[in-house]
């Protein structure tokens, strides 16, 4: 069972060993989300004030968060090439997708 989690400044996956700890990692994001957006109400919402500067979220950009890693042993080949690794031939992470790719 995995979550990903995305945020600007981290992205990540959760590896839950059953889909009870799955539930649970999700009632404790939800919970802290709710305790936030409660304590936000008593201040200028971000959204207005981005409305109000221009700026409308028009989904994520490539590079505008932090992407998630692929784990380099789930990528045996490029994901872009498909050529396969080996000793000489390495994996690189792309910083701005996150994808396993080769030095070409």
């Amino acid at each position: 069972m995995e979550l990903n989690i995305e945020s600007v400044e981290r992205s990540f996956i959760l590896s839950a060993s059953s889909a009870t700890e799955r539930d649970e990692w999700l009632e404790a994001i939800a919970k802290a989300i709710d305790d936030y957006t409660k304590k936000k109400i008593t201040f200028i919402s971000s959204r207005s004030q981005e409305e109000a500067e221009g700026v409308v979220d028009t989904g994520a950009p490539l590079g505008s968060k932090a992407p998630i890693w692929i784990p380099d042993l789930r990528a045996t080949m490029c994901m872009i090439c498909t050529c396969e690794f080996t000793l000489t031939w390495r994996r690189h992470h792309c910083r701005a997708c996150g994808r396993v790719v080769c030095q070409a």
